[in-house]
């Protein structure tokens, strides 16, 4: 078990629970002689890597270990007979010069190639549900050696190291161009949204965002046995304390914002105290749409709270799918002190002008006005949208406030890339429900870092010539929308304006719905499905004649086609249950006579709803 005394895990967790003080100094020590080690390793591993490139040899080493029996390498290539070079200082210098990866820091027995580790770390990004079991299982299959569970954990102990090397690789990459910002990445995460052009013409939106929560992506927390409770809630289940085992690597690579940026906007003593204590329970009087959504209601998802530590992620994404930030939703549900720390960070990074569309922005912007961040988000002109998806369950009157269609400035922006990016991320879940807290932030930061430099990029030509050829198809209509602006009377763009404003004024005064009003769209929409159905009826009777006569001057079958009998019942059964629903509703209306077809009453401009 020495040889496996890499990180700050141990294989033996009750071993190590015997003497935490002891083992936790130890730990301390040995981070400080591993950060050295580190660095020895990066710089023979970029020299390494330079040599290969010069010799054109792609990953494949200069310098081959020696093969077995056989002349074919096994899975784990043994360190027998391994020559040290005498400039390096330790034998994992030594072995990363040879194009290996050892598994243990100062007498590795076993070690992996770099071109196996760097096969699994690209196949792992396009297929997340690729476990590291399964790829140990399959290189054991190719090499016709039987499968050990062993060969899993020393696996995932040299990939965890090659990730380390190549993440200390970028940052001096990073330092040498003069990106070392904390905040460069996301100053220069988009060049369609955050590059500008010289004499640019200034847009009402910098930046146009969207953000989300997405459950799918939780982490169950390790425990040990519950409690036995005789006088126990029914509905709580007694869950036993945590044995989750420290870790002092961080795995975020400047994705995730810290918890506490995020708590400092929830619970007691939080700077949204002017928002109404927790934000989550907030008023939301201000809202129309208050209990309309799920994630409006904190407590559907606390009885997670005992099983996983994480119980999701909440994400942001510019309009053109690049990520920018990401934060853990631990032990709660989505709160409102997510969006408002994303919105924080944000404001901080790229600053004023900002939109950003969620699902319930309209409550959201209640939320952020009564927070502490209120006033500065009002000053630099944060704009809260939602997006056009989830509009149209919203309000009439939030939709007017907050759909991007009514917006000025949000142009061809649905504001709906967070669903699209989790319909892919939602595959990370099997790998990352078990994982430790490091390896869940390692798997997902370089699922973002990949789909950012990679996917995203790669298809981003893609996706701005697809909005200018839409927006092209768009301004050919223009023909079309002035005819159907003079038919309406309407002499200048400025009186649609002036019509919005009416409607929301009318909706303000409005307390409530017409029972007349009701009544007339009710009776109106079902006289047209009426009509509807009966043309219906006479285009199937017609049929059924062509078909049941066949050829011209044969007498009728004596039973019509199946399928046509059953299509022919349908269609008088739904005409029949029309018509006793507008014979109820004229009766309600206490109507003498009904509506004539193509009389006035379908001429109203509030019925072209349908």
């Amino acid at each position: 078990m020495d040889d496996l005394d890499w990180i700050t895990e141990d294989v033996e967790p009750e071993r190590r629970r015997k003497d935490h003080r002891t083992r936790r100094d130890h730990t301390e020590r040995r981070t400080l002689g591993f950060q050295t080690q580190m660095q020895e390793m990066t710089d023979v591993y970029m020299a390494w890597s330079l040599e290969c490139a010069n010799m054109h040899m792609g990953m494949d080493s200069p310098e081959q270990p020696e093969e077995v029996e056989g002349g074919k390498s096994p899975l784990l290539i043994p360190m027998e007979n391994i020559r040290i070079h005498q400039n390096d200082k330790f034998i994992s210098c030594s072995l990363v010069r040879r194009g290996l990866i050892p598994c243990a820091p100062y007498q590795p027995t076993v070690a992996v190639t770099v071109r196996v580790l760097e096969l699994y770390r690209l196949a792992h990004l396009r297929c997340p549900q690729l476990s590291v079991q399964a790829w140990t299982q399959t290189l054991s299959d190719i090499h016709g050696i039987p499968y050990r569970r062993y060969l899993t954990k020393q696996f995932c102990i040299c990939f965890d190291v090659y990730l380390d090397i190549r993440r200390h690789v970028r940052q001096r990459v990073m330092h040498t161009l003069g990106r070392n910002d904390q905040h460069w990445r996301i100053k220069n995460a988009c060049p369609a949204c955050t590059y500008s052009l010289q004499n640019e013409a200034k847009l009402k939106f910098s930046l146009l965002f969207t953000m989300d929560g997405n459950d799918s992506l939780k982490r169950v927390i390790r425990r040990g046995e519950a409690p036995i409770l005789d006088d126990a809630p029914v509905d709580r289940i007694p869950v036993g304390p945590t044995i989750e085992l420290s870790d002092c690597r961080d795995g975020r690579s400047g994705y995730f914002l810290t918890r506490e940026a995020v708590d400092q906007w929830g619970g007691p003593g939080a700077r949204g105290e002017n928002a109404g204590g927790d934000l989550t329970e907030a008023d939301g009087d201000d809202s129309p749409c208050s209990g309309r959504w799920k994630n409006m209601r904190n407590e559907l998802s606390s009885k997670a709270w005992g099983v996983f530590d994480e119980n999701g992620v909440f994400l942001s994404l510019c309009r053109h799918r690049f990520i920018l930030t990401a934060a853990d939703m631990v032990r709660t549900g989505e709160q409102a002190k997510y969006p408002i720390a994303v919105v924080e960070h944000l404001l901080d990074t790229l600053g004023a002008d900002l939109g950003g569309g969620y699902d319930i922005g309209c409550k959201f912007s209640g939320t952020l006005a009564r927070s502490n961040l209120g006033a500065r988000a009002k000053e630099l002109n944060y704009t809260s949208l939602v997006g056009l998806f989830h509009g149209h369950a919203h309000n009439r009157r939030c939709q007017t406030d907050h759909l991007g269609t009514y917006v000025e400035g949000t142009g061809l922006a649905d504001l709906e890339t967070c669903e699209q990016f989790f319909s892919r991320s939602n595959s990370l879940a099997s790998t990352t429900r078990y994982a430790s807290i490091f390896h869940r932030h390692q798997t997902m930061a370089k699922y973002f870092e990949h789909t950012n430099r990679i996917v995203t990029y790669g298809s981003l030509s893609r996706t701005l010539c697809s909005h200018y050829q839409h927006a092209l198809d768009i301004l050919g209509t223009t023909d079309t929308v002035e005819a159907s602006k003079q038919h309406m009377g309407v002499t200048d763009d400025a009186q649609l304006d002036r019509w919005l404003q009416e409607e929301r004024q009318y909706l303000d005064s409005l307390q409530e719905e017409s029972s007349l009003d009701r009544l007339d769209i009710e009776y109106y929409a079902a006289r047209v499905w009426l009509m509807e159905s009966e043309e219906r009826c006479r285009a199937i009777g017609d049929e059924w004649r062509l078909q049941a006569q066949g050829e011209a001057n044969q007498p009728l079958p004596s039973a019509p086609p199946k399928t046509i009998t059953n299509v022919c019942r349908h269609a008088i059964e739904e005409n029949l249950r029309l018509r006793e629903i507008v014979k109820m509703l004229e009766a309600e209306m206490v109507l003498d006579t009904p509506w004539p077809p193509g009389g006035q009453q379908y001429k109203y401009p509030h019925y072209n709803v349908l």
